[in-house]
């Protein structure tokens, strides 16, 4: 299963070159190939087709296939973003210590474009911060393909959540705002208190006053 993991992480992570090589490589190929009129010939068509589909689909689809059979298969793990930098293609590499299910600790890299966030975003990736604890999931003896897991009870993942429950209050403040005597701009209002409030997110006191004054009117 290692060898998988690291077969796809290969594949994955230099999709782009990929498939611009594979893509030369299959127009070199049906140029030696047999000329189409033979039988034989049909490969010089067929087998260039295929190479630049399946290097298509492996840049569109690459990396949600990836995250998924590694949801599946992989174990859980811990671990921290230690810095980050600029790449020279404008991407950001993320130094990680890692800590597996054997207590080994292991240094390792990404990059924002390996969108290795599980489940996909809605609104965007948006990656740990430098030092906030997350998990992991990961094949033992592929530890450089992991994903990064969005929806447990993690520090990242608690502030993402509180994220999405702030953007519900402000979206609903807004509205009954604009017409605090509407019944369902009100409980909305107040629905989305609640939610903030029962997760502990940040400043929860501070809405447990704003919900307490809503329901005095």
């Amino acid at each position: 299963m290692n060898l998988l993991s690291n077969v796809i992480h290969f594949f994955v992570a230099h999709r782009i070159i990929l498939l611009f090589v594979l893509i030369i490589g299959s127009l070199i190929i049906g140029s030696i190939l047999p000329n189409k009129d033979s039988e034989l010939g049909m490969s010089s068509i067929l087998v260039p087709t295929i190479i630049i589909l399946l290097s298509v689909v492996n840049v569109i689809w690459g990396t949600d296939f990836n995250n998924a059979f590694l949801n599946a298969y992989g174990i859980t793990g811990n671990g921290v973003i230690t810095k980050s930098e600029l790449t020279i293609s404008d991407d950001t590499r993320y130094y990680v210590l890692m800590r597996t299910q054997k207590n080994e600790t292991i240094q390792t890299t990404f990059t924002d474009m390996n969108f290795n966030i599980h489940p996909k975003p809605e609104d965007g990736y948006l990656y740990p911060y430098k030092g906030e604890k997350f998990t992991i999931k990961y094949i033992p003896g592929a530890e450089d393909n992991f994903i990064i897991l969005a929806n447990d009870h993690s520090p990242y993942s608690k502030r993402l959540a509180c994220s999405g429950y702030q953007e519900k209050i402000d979206n609903a403040k807004t509205e009954h705002d604009f017409e605090s005597s509407n019944a369902t701009f009100t409980k909305n209002y107040a629905d989305a208190l609640r939610t903030y409030i029962t997760n502990q997110c940040p400043a929860s006191d501070s809405y447990q006053e704003d919900l307490n004054k809503l329901l005095k009117k």
